[in-house]
């Protein structure tokens, strides 16, 4: 996660521990994903695809999925708070790990048959 301390360290102090945590599920979750700040949020990028972005704001995480995917999970969770391309998970709330693994599952049926690029191939 080191591509990432700067904005961990600079997230607020309620959210820090819980977004590393966040983080290293992603990145396990995607071993062969490129991560790196895009538009300043901790990113993953698989293939040619940002295939999620992490942000922690005020008094939220916002995970930047795409619009698909939103559709997706305001049907199956319609608890959360959502925008065109984002889920909104409140500080407050206990985190749904079952949610951001059904995410990456997601994720890996939209992208998992894509060769991942590496920083080496020059090609991100």
């Amino acid at each position: 996660m080191i591509c990432f301390h700067d904005y961990v360290m600079q997230s607020p102090g309620q959210a820090q521990g819980l977004l590393l945590e966040i983080l290293a599920f992603v990145q396990h979750r995607f071993p062969d994903a490129v991560p790196r700040l895009y538009h300043g949020l901790p990113s993953f990028f698989y293939g040619r695809h940002d295939i999620i972005n992490i942000g922690a704001h005020k008094d939220h995480f916002a995970f930047y999925v795409g619009y698909d995917l939103v559709r997706y999970l305001k049907e199956t969770y319609p608890g959360f708070r959502y925008t065109k391309g984002t889920i909104g998970i409140f500080y407050h709330e206990p985190f749904p790990f079952p949610v951001l693994e059904d995410i990456c599952n997601r994720i890996e049926m939209m992208y998992g048959d894509e060769k991942p690029l590496t920083d080496e191939t020059g090609t991100l």
